[in-house]
């Protein structure tokens, strides 16, 4: 399946409860656990990325590097499918199409340009309209939408978000193993851990 353009929406509007504290702005080596997820989009093959705030979204806009392009969900408390809306409304504006959208998290410090660009060659020689991360009894994110999944995604609420999107639609997608990537980011033992394996 062909693509052209790809934007990335890079997801990191959650209150970070279960930290106490934003970590979108955790230091991750020489710049914040988000700044990382927005350099290795940026690295990627794909032609934009976006981040989606929310919550202690002033603050984590001006700890991104200048000519970061950001969009505000302020529904963020409706959880990740209303910010995956905002992305998919925001994107839509843009005067040139994009073909493709992959959606990511900023809190998987370990997801690099190189496994998007293994999503997204996945997709280019695939006849599903999916690619997604393979979490053994589910796929999430990092995951790569064709056009036809748009206007779904666009739509997407706290009654029906990403999760369900991909369950019910499990025969149109291509799953991809990415291993000890897919670790994420929610508590200070969590960030302890994995930043320890990072240095």
């Amino acid at each position: 399946m062909n693509t052209d353009r790809c934007a990335v929406l890079i997801l990191a509007a959650g209150s970070s409860s279960r930290m106490g504290r934003p970590k979108q702005l955790l230091p991750w080596g020489s710049q914040t656990l988000l700044q990382n997820a927005v350099n290795n989009a940026n690295a990627s093959r794909c032609d934009e990325a976006v981040v989606v705030l929310g919550a202690n979204a002033d603050i984590i806009r001006n700890s991104l590097q200048p000519g970061t392009v950001s969009v505000v969900n302020t529904d963020w408390e409706n959880g990740m499918g209303s910010s995956i809306a905002r992305g998919m409304q925001f994107l839509s504006k843009k005067e040139t199409p994009f073909e493709v959208v992959l959606i990511m998290l900023g809190d998987q410090p370990f997801i690099d340009a190189d496994y998007l660009n293994n999503v997204r060659s996945t997709f280019q020689g695939s006849q599903k309209n999916i690619v997604a991360t393979d979490y053994g009894n589910r796929a999430g994110v990092p995951a790569l939408f064709g056009s036809k999944y748009f206007e779904q995604l666009s739509e997407l609420n706290s009654e029906y978000g990403a999760k369900e999107l991909l369950a019910e639609n499990m025969a149109d997608i291509h799953l991809l193993k990415a291993g000890v990537k897919t670790a994420d980011i929610d508590t200070e033992a969590d960030y302890s851990r994995l930043n320890h394996l990072n240095t």
